[in-house]
Parts: structure tokens; sequence; C-alpha cells
């Protein structure tokens, strides 16, 4: 099989983006990534990422391949699960406190203790159709507590209302979120306010 159908092949079964590592791993020698970018069968999208010319550049799958160690979070988290109309300014992702990760213009970065990171985590798909890891709505609403000033008052409220509006809430893993994060006072106070109303 020929490198050019080798390549284009990989990128039909892998969501159309390939990175600099999985040209070897399938049998391509790097030398010849120049190439196939001449050739208009890929293009740069990240560093060490590459997509197919014909394929929809998903941001959200596309950092998320090439940053495994993040989870999308806070307002991005509400987005991908619709919790919110209000697409953000920026992708914010969650790391674990010492993993070096670089804060571009279009990405802000929290962190956590690494034996946080993955709690809560969740599969939804990007609004291209490919999934990626995010929080689930308890672990979310902790973290926008946590944070209630990275919040704009009327999403924040907006966030609440529904969240506590819904059926599938639970209100038992939200309270258990709330002592691992050190906030079970704010999360009982909005609990009894939002129970009652």
């Amino acid at each position: 099989m020929k490198y050019e159908d080798k390549l284009i092949s990989f990128l039909e079964n892998n969501n159309g983006c390939i990175l600099t590592r999985q040209f070897e791993e399938i049998g391509i020698p790097r030398v010849h990534i120049p190439q196939f970018i001449g050739k208009g069968i890929i293009r740069k999208a990240f560093r060490g990422m590459y997509v197919g010319e014909n394929h929809i550049e998903d941001e959200y799958y596309f950092y998320q391949v090439n940053h495994s160690h993040t989870i999308f979070s806070h307002n991005t988290a509400f987005h991908l699960q619709n919790m919110t109309e209000r697409t953000p300014h920026k992708m914010e992702i969650t790391t674990y406190r010492g993993k070096n990760v670089s804060d571009k213009n279009n990405i802000k970065t929290y962190y956590v203790a690494k034996d946080k990171l993955y709690i809560g985590v969740i599969e939804v798909k990007s609004p291209y159709g490919n999934k990626v890891k995010t929080y689930n709505l308890e672990r979310s609403i902790c973290d926008m507590i946590r944070y209630r000033n990275d919040f704009d008052l009327e999403i924040y409220n907006k966030i609440i209302k529904r969240f506590f509006s819904r059926k599938d809430k639970n209100l038992k893993r939200l309270l258990e979120y709330a002592k691992i994060f050190n906030i079970s006072e704010k999360v009982n106070t909005i609990v009894e306010v939002m129970i009652k109303w």
C-alpha cells in the first residue's frame, strides 16, 4: 500500500486527524509530511497534529487528542451539555497541577490535584459529533460555585435554575462532590434555596 493510501485510510478511521508520532506507527516516515502538506492531503492543526484537507476542523476534539490529560470544564462543559446558549469566548479546560499547558489566546486553564482531575468525567459529543471528555453537571456545578467570579451572573443564575429543574439531576452526587472540593456549606445553602423554589 502506498504511503498516500495509508495516510488517507488512517484519516478516514480517526476523525480526520493524525499525530506526528502516528506516521511512523503506521509505517510512514516523517520526512514525507511536507510532501503530504504540499499535495493538499493534510494541513497542520496544532503542533504535532495534522488534519485531512477534506475534514472539518473540530477544535474540541483535536485539542483533546493533542492534550489527553485535559478535561473540558466550566463554561465549556455547560456549553457542551446544552446548559447555556452562549458559546464561550475561550475553551476552558482543567488539568492537574504541575502539568504544563500553555494558555493560548483561546484557552483558559484551571488546575486541580491529580487525584481530583477525573472525578465526574463523562464523554459527550462535540458540536461536530466527535466524542470529547468533559465533566458531568454535578461536577460542573461545583466548579461554577468554586469559581463564582469567572461566570457571568445571568449565566450563573440560569444554569443553577436549569440544573435544579432537571429530572436527571443527582443531588446526592452533587453533595459528595461538594465535600471533596470543600464547598459543602455553599452547596448546601444553594440546595436548600432551590428545593424551596
